[in-house]
């Protein structure tokens, strides 16, 4: 790794049932979240990447829970 000094790194894929209204608040939030974070650009610090999608699970992939991504660990199941 050289001189790189390791960061947290935060993630996370959970599933729910919602309607279509609340389904319309999240997505706002959402909106709202790329926004602020385009603002916090700034001169100094280290580059970040935010990625966020809602969108319609249709698929059963078996029991999804909630995952936490960790650098160290990679990917955790969270009970």
């Amino acid at each position: 790794m050289g001189d790189e000094t390791p960061e947290d790194v935060a993630g996370a894929v959970v599933t729910a049932r919602i309607d279509a209204r609340t389904y319309s608040v999240f997505a706002e939030r959402l909106r709202q979240l790329i926004e602020d974070f385009d603002a916090a650009e700034g001169e100094h610090g280290t580059v970040h990447a935010l990625n966020v999608s809602l969108y319609p699970h249709k698929i059963d992939y078996g029991p999804i829970g909630k995952y936490e991504l960790k650098k160290k660990q990679r990917l955790r199941v969270v009970k």
